[in-house]
């Protein structure tokens, strides 16, 4: 898994690059390119601003199977413009994922996690659960990263499927109620 803990003080901007990132080729084949944008730039600390991260990939054969749960910040912290590309985001998720092999779940947390649907290969339920949050108190990540977990211990106790890779995709806005010590443990 990865795990990214940042601090920042004063303005960033991502690194200039004259040409385009180089792709990536993976051991599978699969040909990735990644990319990222900032606006305003420079972005200065206790602003509003977006940061953008993309992942593009070009793979030969047909998508492994996956697991996907997406573990959502609905806090207040996540509010306005973020929570609504938040919820756009995950409206097109059935777009991105095979969904004739693979599942998605989405889970939501604020003072706790709630599961707004199961691993599903059902697009409508996902667009769905797109649409069923909404800000909230609270931010106990650990909460959410481990109704996530739980999940997917779940399914492969139901249905153990060899080759399907399992995966918790973690968006928060802020740090973690209880601290970092605690989402770390729950990570490790």
């Amino acid at each position: 898994g990865l795990v990214l803990l940042a601090g920042l003080s004063g303005a960033w901007a991502p690194p200039s690059v004259d040409a385009a990132a180089p792709a990536m080729v993976l051991a599978n084949g699969c040909t990735v390119a990644l990319d990222k944008t900032v606006a305003p730039s420079p972005l200065v600390i206790d602003t509003e601003g977006q940061v953008s991260l993309s992942v593009q990939a070009d793979c030969e054969r047909s998508q492994a199977p996956l697991r996907v749960v997406f573990v959502l910040d609905n806090s207040v912290d996540m509010g306005g413009p973020r929570m609504e590309g938040l919820k756009n985001a995950v409206a097109i998720v059935p777009e991105a994922l095979d969904l004739s092999r693979s599942q998605a779940a989405v889970v939501v947390f604020h003072n706790f996690a709630e599961t707004l649907t199961e691993l599903t290969s059902d697009a409508a339920a996902i667009v769905d659960a797109s649409k069923r949050f909404f800000p909230r108190q609270g931010h106990n990540v650990t909460m959410g990263l481990r109704a996530g977990h739980q999940m997917l211990l779940r399914a492969r106790a139901a249905a153990p499927a060899p080759g399907v890779t399992e995966v918790v995709v973690l968006m928060a806005a802020g740090a973690n109620d209880n601290g970092p010590d605690e989402l770390l443990a729950e990570a490790a």
